[in-house]
Protein backbone atom coordinates (compact mmCIF):
# COMPACT_ATOMS: atom_id res chain seq x y z
CA UNK A 1 0.00 0.00 0.00
CA UNK A 2 3.00 2.58 0.67
CA UNK A 3 4.65 2.33 -2.63
CA UNK A 4 1.41 2.29 -4.30
CA UNK A 5 0.78 5.63 -2.94
CA UNK A 6 3.85 6.52 -3.91
CA UNK A 7 4.08 5.32 -7.51
CA UNK A 8 0.32 7.15 -7.94
CA UNK A 9 2.05 10.53 -6.67
CA UNK A 10 4.85 10.89 -8.88
CA UNK A 11 2.69 9.71 -12.06
CA UNK A 12 -0.09 12.99 -11.02
CA UNK A 13 3.19 15.24 -10.92
CA UNK A 14 4.45 13.91 -14.33
CA UNK A 15 0.81 14.29 -15.78
CA UNK A 16 1.35 17.58 -14.45
CA UNK A 17 4.32 18.94 -15.40
CA UNK A 18 3.42 17.69 -18.79
CA UNK A 19 0.34 19.99 -18.96
CA UNK A 20 2.38 22.89 -18.96
CA UNK A 21 4.12 22.43 -22.53
CA UNK A 22 1.54 24.84 -23.82
CA UNK A 23 2.36 27.73 -21.51
CA UNK A 24 6.05 27.19 -22.43
CA UNK A 25 5.75 26.79 -26.03
CA UNK A 26 7.08 30.62 -26.72
CA UNK A 27 9.79 30.20 -24.68
CA UNK A 28 12.56 30.49 -26.92
CA UNK A 29 15.56 28.75 -25.15
CA UNK A 30 14.72 26.70 -22.38
CA UNK A 31 17.61 25.70 -19.86
CA UNK A 32 16.39 25.50 -16.67
CA UNK A 33 14.90 21.68 -15.71
CA UNK A 34 12.23 20.64 -13.49
CA UNK A 35 10.39 17.04 -12.99
CA UNK A 36 9.62 14.10 -10.83
CA UNK A 37 12.67 11.62 -9.65
CA UNK A 38 12.68 7.68 -8.59
CA UNK A 39 15.40 6.31 -7.25
CA UNK A 40 15.98 2.96 -5.02
CA UNK A 41 19.43 0.89 -4.13
CA UNK A 42 21.09 -0.55 -1.36
CA UNK A 43 23.26 1.04 1.56
CA UNK A 44 25.22 0.21 4.62
CA UNK A 45 27.41 1.95 7.27
CA UNK A 46 31.51 2.13 7.29
CA UNK A 47 32.46 1.51 10.93
CA UNK A 48 35.08 3.25 12.37
CA UNK A 49 36.96 1.86 14.94
CA UNK A 50 34.90 -0.94 14.97
CA UNK A 51 37.11 -2.72 17.59
CA UNK A 52 35.58 0.17 20.44
CA UNK A 53 31.73 -0.57 19.73
CA UNK A 54 29.30 -2.69 20.15
CA UNK A 55 28.24 -3.81 16.94
CA UNK A 56 28.79 -6.60 15.09
CA UNK A 57 27.73 -6.13 11.59
CA UNK A 58 25.16 -4.90 9.43
CA UNK A 59 23.47 -6.52 6.81
CA UNK A 60 23.53 -4.39 3.43
CA UNK A 61 20.31 -2.57 3.54
CA UNK A 62 17.57 -1.09 0.89
CA UNK A 63 15.91 2.20 0.23
CA UNK A 64 13.47 3.83 -2.17
CA UNK A 65 12.81 7.53 -2.78
CA UNK A 66 11.79 10.26 -4.94
CA UNK A 67 11.24 14.08 -4.87
CA UNK A 68 11.02 16.88 -7.44
CA UNK A 69 14.77 17.50 -9.43
CA UNK A 70 15.72 21.09 -10.19
CA UNK A 71 18.44 21.98 -12.76
CA UNK A 72 19.85 25.11 -13.95
CA UNK A 73 22.20 24.93 -17.01
CA UNK A 74 24.63 27.97 -17.27
CA UNK A 75 25.99 27.05 -20.51
CA UNK A 76 26.03 23.25 -22.59
CA UNK A 77 28.59 22.26 -20.62
CA UNK A 78 28.00 23.29 -17.11
CA UNK A 79 25.28 24.10 -14.71
CA UNK A 80 24.10 22.53 -10.98
CA UNK A 81 21.65 20.08 -10.03
CA UNK A 82 19.76 20.61 -6.81
CA UNK A 83 16.07 19.30 -5.95
CA UNK A 84 13.91 18.04 -2.76
CA UNK A 85 14.10 14.14 -2.09
CA UNK A 86 12.00 11.90 0.46
CA UNK A 87 13.66 8.17 1.07
CA UNK A 88 12.65 5.45 3.30
CA UNK A 89 15.44 2.84 4.03
CA UNK A 90 15.84 0.22 6.23
CA UNK A 91 18.72 -2.25 7.33
CA UNK A 92 19.27 -5.03 10.04
CA UNK A 93 22.03 -5.39 12.14
CA UNK A 94 23.43 -6.85 15.25
CA UNK A 95 25.10 -6.45 18.38
CA UNK A 96 28.06 -8.34 20.36
CA UNK A 97 26.95 -10.86 22.75
CA UNK A 98 23.57 -11.45 22.04
CA UNK A 99 21.75 -13.26 19.00
CA UNK A 100 18.93 -10.90 18.93
CA UNK A 101 19.00 -9.03 15.08
CA UNK A 102 17.79 -5.59 15.13
CA UNK A 103 16.32 -3.32 12.43
CA UNK A 104 16.28 0.52 11.59
CA UNK A 105 13.62 2.35 9.75
CA UNK A 106 14.68 5.76 8.99
CA UNK A 107 12.76 8.45 7.00
CA UNK A 108 14.71 11.25 5.63
CA UNK A 109 14.18 13.98 2.96
CA UNK A 110 17.42 15.80 1.46
CA UNK A 111 18.90 18.39 -0.65
CA UNK A 112 21.75 17.59 -3.13
CA UNK A 113 23.81 20.68 -4.24
CA UNK A 114 26.04 19.61 -7.45
CA UNK A 115 28.24 21.17 -10.45
CA UNK A 116 26.57 19.28 -13.91
CA UNK A 117 29.35 18.72 -16.42
CA UNK A 118 27.67 17.45 -19.61
CA UNK A 119 28.75 16.10 -22.44
CA UNK A 120 26.21 16.41 -25.56
CA UNK A 121 25.70 15.03 -28.69
CA UNK A 122 22.62 15.21 -30.82
CA UNK A 123 18.94 14.37 -28.55
CA UNK A 124 21.75 13.02 -26.11
CA UNK A 125 23.57 14.17 -22.78
CA UNK A 126 25.91 12.48 -20.51
CA UNK A 127 25.58 14.51 -17.27
CA UNK A 128 28.36 14.10 -14.47
CA UNK A 129 27.69 15.36 -10.94
CA UNK A 130 29.78 16.17 -8.00
CA UNK A 131 29.24 17.85 -5.03
CA UNK A 132 27.24 17.95 -1.51
CA UNK A 133 23.80 16.61 -0.18
CA UNK A 134 22.29 18.08 2.78
CA UNK A 135 19.89 15.18 4.62
CA UNK A 136 17.90 15.66 7.91
CA UNK A 137 16.91 12.21 9.04
CA UNK A 138 13.55 13.08 10.55
CA UNK A 139 11.99 9.94 11.88
CA UNK A 140 13.58 6.44 12.91
CA UNK A 141 12.72 3.32 14.29
CA UNK A 142 14.63 0.75 16.53
CA UNK A 143 13.22 -2.73 16.86
CA UNK A 144 13.79 -5.97 17.52
CA UNK A 145 13.55 -7.83 14.07
CA UNK A 146 12.34 -11.50 15.51
CA UNK A 147 9.63 -9.61 17.82
CA UNK A 148 8.87 -6.44 16.65
CA UNK A 149 9.56 -4.79 19.97
CA UNK A 150 11.09 -1.33 20.28
CA UNK A 151 14.63 -1.76 21.05
CA UNK A 152 16.53 0.49 23.59
CA UNK A 153 15.52 4.00 23.72
CA UNK A 154 19.29 5.66 23.82
CA UNK A 155 20.38 4.82 20.21
CA UNK A 156 17.15 6.89 18.87
CA UNK A 157 17.97 9.92 20.83
CA UNK A 158 21.25 9.84 20.01
CA UNK A 159 21.10 9.81 16.52
CA UNK A 160 22.32 13.12 14.42
CA UNK A 161 19.44 14.00 12.35
CA UNK A 162 21.35 16.14 10.44
CA UNK A 163 23.78 15.12 7.55
CA UNK A 164 26.14 15.97 5.24
CA UNK A 165 27.75 13.72 2.22
CA UNK A 166 30.02 13.99 -0.70
CA UNK A 167 27.36 13.25 -3.27
CA UNK A 168 28.85 11.60 -6.96
CA UNK A 169 26.30 10.85 -9.99
CA UNK A 170 26.15 9.58 -13.59
CA UNK A 171 23.07 10.48 -15.83
CA UNK A 172 22.08 9.46 -18.83
CA UNK A 173 19.63 12.18 -20.69
CA UNK A 174 17.81 11.90 -23.55
CA UNK A 175 15.94 14.83 -25.17
CA UNK A 176 12.27 13.25 -26.07
CA UNK A 177 10.37 16.67 -27.15
CA UNK A 178 10.82 20.03 -27.39
CA UNK A 179 10.64 21.05 -23.85
CA UNK A 180 11.04 16.88 -22.18
CA UNK A 181 13.64 15.24 -21.51
CA UNK A 182 14.36 11.32 -19.99
CA UNK A 183 16.96 10.22 -17.62
CA UNK A 184 18.44 7.35 -15.75
CA UNK A 185 21.43 6.90 -14.12
CA UNK A 186 23.47 6.12 -11.30
CA UNK A 187 24.38 8.11 -7.65
CA UNK A 188 26.33 7.09 -4.46
CA UNK A 189 26.67 9.51 -1.88
CA UNK A 190 29.07 9.14 1.25
CA UNK A 191 28.76 10.91 4.63
CA UNK A 192 31.24 12.65 6.50
CA UNK A 193 28.84 13.36 9.19
CA UNK A 194 28.63 10.62 11.74
CA UNK A 195 24.80 8.81 12.10
CA UNK A 196 25.19 9.24 15.67
CA UNK A 197 26.04 12.21 18.28
CA UNK A 198 29.19 12.78 19.49
CA UNK A 199 27.78 12.30 23.38
CA UNK A 200 26.85 8.48 22.60
CA UNK A 201 28.70 5.42 22.99
CA UNK A 202 29.11 5.30 18.94
CA UNK A 203 31.60 8.54 19.26
CA UNK A 204 31.64 9.05 15.47
CA UNK A 205 32.11 5.57 14.50
CA UNK A 206 28.75 4.78 12.16
CA UNK A 207 29.12 6.81 8.37
CA UNK A 208 26.61 6.13 5.80
CA UNK A 209 27.29 5.35 2.55
CA UNK A 210 24.99 4.08 -0.26
CA UNK A 211 24.31 3.52 -4.23
CA UNK A 212 21.29 4.34 -6.50
CA UNK A 213 20.25 3.66 -9.67
CA UNK A 214 17.43 6.84 -10.58
CA UNK A 215 15.35 7.65 -13.31
CA UNK A 216 13.37 10.93 -14.34
CA UNK A 217 11.50 13.25 -16.27
CA UNK A 218 12.41 17.06 -16.86
CA UNK A 219 10.67 19.80 -18.22
CA UNK A 220 12.82 22.61 -19.88
CA UNK A 221 11.97 25.96 -19.35
CA UNK A 222 12.68 29.34 -20.21
CA UNK A 223 13.18 30.27 -16.09
CA UNK A 224 16.61 32.70 -15.65
CA UNK A 225 17.27 32.32 -19.27
CA UNK A 226 20.99 32.29 -20.60
CA UNK A 227 22.25 35.49 -21.42
CA UNK A 228 22.81 36.08 -25.16
CA UNK A 229 24.81 38.90 -27.26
Amino acid sequence: MFLNKKIIFFLVIIISFGGMEEVLAEQSRPNVSIGPVVSGGLYNYYLYKKEDIPLESFETGKHLGGGVALQKMFSNRWGIDSGFFYTFRTITFSLKGTPDMFQWEDQVISMPLRIITSFNHSSFSLNLLTGVKYSHLFKRSFKFKSSGKDGPRGVIEGMNANQMALSLGMHFKFRVGKYHDLFFGIEGDGNFTADLRTDTFLKKTIHYYHGSLVAGYLMRTNFFPIQTD
